[in-house]
């Protein structure tokens, strides 16, 4: 599914996921018009990029999957931009979708940068 599809799944999910929430979202058939069906055979792999909500679904056959989470620079950077937008919502703003507005995202990765580097060492320095 387009991660970018808020029928499919909303910003403040996608926020949520980034937040520690749990990674299963809610799941309808109606949403099965707005898939892109991919039928693979023994051998087959397919990428699935960070965030898009997917599902597997197998016939009479037995199935394994493999799951490697690769992390890349934008999508570090589309983590923050989630991580903003998830603080700028909990304070009343509505916040523009990552990749809409790249400036936006980088003063958003800039940010959610320094808070994270306040927040450890205000950590380390309360340990002590």
């Amino acid at each position: 599914f387009d991660r970018d599809d808020s029928v499919v799944v909303s910003q403040p999910q996608l926020e949520d996921k980034v937040n520690g929430a749990h990674r299963n979202l809610p799941f309808t058939e109606a949403m099965n018009r707005r898939a892109t069906l991919f039928a693979l055979k023994p051998g087959n792999g397919l990428h699935v990029p960070m965030h898009c909500p997917h599902w597997v679904r197998v016939d009479d056959a037995v199935s394994v999957s493999f799951s490697i989470t690769f992390r890349s620079r934008s999508s570090a950077r589309r983590e923050s931009a989630l991580r903003v937008n998830s603080r700028l919502r909990q304070i009343g703003y509505s916040p523009t979708r990552p990749g809409k507005q790249p400036w936006q995202d980088e003063i958003k990765y800039f940010t959610d940068r320094a808070v994270r580097r306040v927040a450890r060492i205000v950590r380390r320095g309360s340990s002590q």
